[in-house]
């Protein structure tokens, strides 16, 4: 058996709707265990108090969200060099997921910049 017979939309599908229920369960019982180990598990910063606790989601978040649009970008490009199916299948995939853990990132960033700095953040750059 070889990765290269995977490259067959068919049967990746078939290999995939095998393996996702149950990767979907060990995913979000794993998520769920980092979650509660970090906000509820872990002491409170000396100087920050409980609101540092916010960088157990705001950063995992950005990593994957900018994981998700690296791996749009290779698959798209994977697509138009190869015009390859499983690529376009694997972008569109990685969409949501991308713009899902990017307004978490956001979101918790606004929110940890807000406690940090006692003001809600604004644009007076310019």
């Amino acid at each position: 058996m070889s990765l290269w017979e995977y490259a067959n939309p068919a049967k990746f599908m078939a290999l995939s709707a095998r393996i996702l229920p149950i990767l979907a369960i060990a995913s979000s019982c794993l998520l769920l265990i980092g979650l509660f180990w970090g906000f509820f598990l872990t002491p409170a910063d000396y100087k920050q108090g409980s609101t540092v606790k916010i960088i157990f989601l705001h950063v995992p978040s950005a990593l994957m969200a900018i994981n998700a649009w690296l791996m749009m970008l290779i698959a798209s490009l994977i697509w138009l060099v190869r015009r390859h199916h499983v690529s376009a299948l694997a972008a569109k995939a990685a969409a949501p997921i991308g713009v899902t853990m990017t307004l978490i990132a956001i979101a918790t960033g606004a929110i940890s910049v807000s406690y940090t700095h006692l003001t809600l953040p604004t644009s007076d750059l310019v």
